[in-house]
């Protein structure tokens, strides 16, 4: 079974935020975690090792991890940091973009009903931190790269459509942005709570939390300009 350990439920309501995996001799779940700090539970054939704090490609996402390929400690309760546990740490990072591609997916899904439906005050402040969670996840793993990258990872995550223009209705790609910003310099923003399609004549992308537009700032720079939208 895959190991479980106390209960985690992602910041964002339902199975959006989470995965299971059982590939490779590594089985386990991973959520995303919009307002803490991530780690992950490492096990060996069910039995509980260690916590790990994680960084990188794994950072503010917390899960759980099952391999017989690890080696233990001779006290049976660490992990010899050899090639096996380097190779379970490569194949997590995988996951963690896994979770990355599905949890962007997921949200362009829902930017529709999030435009024409009502929502509470409490839901739009989850919406808004799962938009900082994935944005900031984007601007640490896109930072240096291209829309055309040959990464297939990259390429995919510069296309999805993340963010909802509030001219038009259309959704937009970090990819749209990029040509948007060769294109005119610039790439306006608004914070606002909740959508409104406004008559403008310049592109403006809905971003309704300000560290998700900081993240925006993380991976183009000064080219992002808040715009305040009433």
């Amino acid at each position: 079974a895959v190991p479980t350990g106390p209960e985690k439920v992602s910041s964002y309501e339902g199975e959006a935020g989470r995965i299971e995996f059982n590939e490779g001799g590594l089985r386990g779940w991973l959520t995303c975690e919009t307002e803490e700090a991530g780690d992950v539970r490492w096990h060996h054939a069910g039995v509980f090792l260690t916590h790990e704090t994680l960084a990188g490609p794994l950072e503010n996402i917390s899960g759980a991890a099952d391999s017989m390929e690890i080696n233990l400690t001779a006290s049976l309760s660490g992990i010899v940091q050899d090639q096996a546990y380097r190779d379970a740490r490569m194949s997590l990072n995988r996951m963690g973009r896994r979770l990355l591609l599905k949890t962007a997916g997921e949200r362009a899904r829902m930017l529709y009903s999030q435009q024409t439906l009502e929502r509470s005050e409490k839901w739009r402040v989850r919406f808004g931190r799962w938009t900082h969670w994935i944005l900031a996840r984007c601007a640490t793993e896109l930072k240096g790269s291209r829309p055309d990258s040959k990464d297939v990872f990259k390429r995919a995550l510069w296309n999805v459509p993340l963010l909802t223009d509030m001219g038009s209705g259309g959704y937009v790609s970090l990819a749209d942005l990029d040509r948007l910003r060769k294109l005119t310099g610039s790439i306006l923003v608004s914070d606002r709570k909740t959508f409104r399609a406004i008559d403008q004549e310049w592109d403006i992308s809905w971003v309704p939390d300000q560290r998700a537009i900081a993240s925006l700032e993380d991976l183009f720079g000064s080219s992002v300009r808040r715009q305040r939208v009433v």
